[in-house]
């Protein structure tokens, strides 16, 4: 009898895209916590050191902007904490999200 498959393990890229997706969704009171850690993962080597990854998290909130307006102010106020540790990240960001609103 066959085992019934494992299912594969989130990667790390994988677990930030939906930390981006799912912020405010749920457990509200926690948001401004969830934020910080949220920049805190923004920022990390991870993602600064290694371009795919940055592109990765600048097309996933590119797309999260354009689906869910009603977010945008908590995606504002992670890049403004993103900015404060990595201003040329930050405006990066905003640079082509404002861009792709064109």
């Amino acid at each position: 009898m066959q085992q019934p498959a494992q299912p594969k393990p989130i990667s790390q890229i994988d677990k930030l895209k939906l930390m981006i997706i799912r912020i405010g969704d749920e457990m509200r009171h926690n948001r401004d916590d969830n934020l910080s850690k949220l920049k805190t993962q923004l920022t990390s080597t991870f993602v600064l050191k290694e371009k795919t990854h940055r592109l990765t998290v600048t097309e996933t909130l590119i797309a999260c902007v354009h689906c869910m307006p009603h977010k945008v102010n908590l995606y504002s106020a992670l890049i403004a904490l993103v900015a404060v540790e990595d201003f040329d990240f930050a405006a990066d960001l905003v640079k082509q999200i404002i861009e792709s609103l064109h």
